[in-house]
């Protein structure tokens, strides 16, 4: 069986070397489509015998726009060569206990695509292992859950290039609308593990350097506006996708409890955040005057 990934970088050289510990036991090809890295990223993907880099050239054209034509029209390429594509960036990690054994019973129950359940993955710091993230930051907040751009991490990621005559991405990949003999399966076994949050230093320093990258069209459009949130936004954000974070890769009964106790600030913490939050919506609202009245007025 063979399988093809498609992802896009940009100054991504901290994640890289996770991202191919991940998929580089089960996918035969790489391609990958590189923005003008200045961090080393290039020189690594170069050293990488199964990638095939990619030098995007946009010239102030909107990276997002850039990012969805690859998407939408580059694992083309592989039909007839692959029996699957994956799409995803390299913070995305899809997470099957056996990812093989899963595709070959979607080839033989006549499945074309498969979603991906997403979880916004989240740690204290930035990892220092030489193994898989999966296997070291295993905690993180189902997207359902949270709101903003965190909300919409539920995404088509992986297809028969064969059988889907086009996905049509939007923006972002957040939606799809594929077309050809799409066939989905029963239940979703597929997880997307999101590793964004990978402590509050890193994710400040991250949207700080995305924030360089956006093009004046994608400020125009919107798209990536989190990336101009100020640092306490962002340490804000952190914080409330801890609170609601829970074991995703599970690891035995004692690794996860101590996993989860690690976080229980964050969790004991959020009680008083919401209350906080809706008091202050309420001032700005004026809604205290119905909810909470100060005095009364006589007639």
């Amino acid at each position: 069986m063979s399988i093809y990934l498609f992802a896009n970088c940009w100054n991504e050289l901290r994640l890289l070397p996770y991202f191919m510990r991940h998929y580089d036991p089960f996918v035969e090809r790489f391609f990958v489509l590189d923005d003008g890295s200045t961090d080393g990223s290039v020189a690594f993907l170069r050293g990488q015998p199964k990638v095939t880099l990619i030098e995007a050239n946009r010239k102030g054209g909107s990276y997002i726009e850039q990012t969805q034509a690859f998407f939408n029209e580059a694992w083309k390429e592989s039909r007839f060569k692959a029996d699957w594509v994956i799409t995803c960036n390299i913070d995305e990690h899809l997470y099957h206990r056996n990812i093989k054994d899963l595709l070959r019973r979607c080839q033989r129950d006549g499945v074309t695509i498969l979603p991906a359940i997403g979880h916004e993955m989240v740690a204290l710091q930035f990892p220092s292992t030489t193994g898989r993230l999966c296997d070291e930051v295993r905690f993180g907040a189902p997207a359902k859950t949270l709101i903003g751009p965190s909300s919409s991490q539920n995404k088509i990621m992986v297809f028969n290039p064969l059988l889907i005559e086009e996905i049509n991405f939007s923006p972002g990949r957040h939606q799809a609308r594929p077309s050809g003999k799409v066939v989905y399966p029963a239940r979703v076994e597929l997880k997307l593990l999101h590793y964004k949050f990978l402590g509050c230093d890193y994710v400040v320093q991250r949207y700080a350097e995305l924030k360089t990258g956006l093009s004046q069209l994608d400020l125009k459009s919107g798209g990536g506006y989190q990336y101009l949130w100020e640092a306490r936004a962002i340490r804000r954000h952190h914080a409330i996708v801890a609170s609601r974070a829970f074991v995703v890769v599970e690891a035995g009964w004692r690794k996860d409890m101590q996993l989860y106790l690690s976080f229980l600030p964050f969790k004991l913490a959020s009680p008083f955040f919401y209350v906080t939050q809706f008091l202050s919506r309420c001032r700005r609202t004026r809604l205290w005057k119905r909810i909470l009245p100060l005095r009364q007025t006589t007639p």
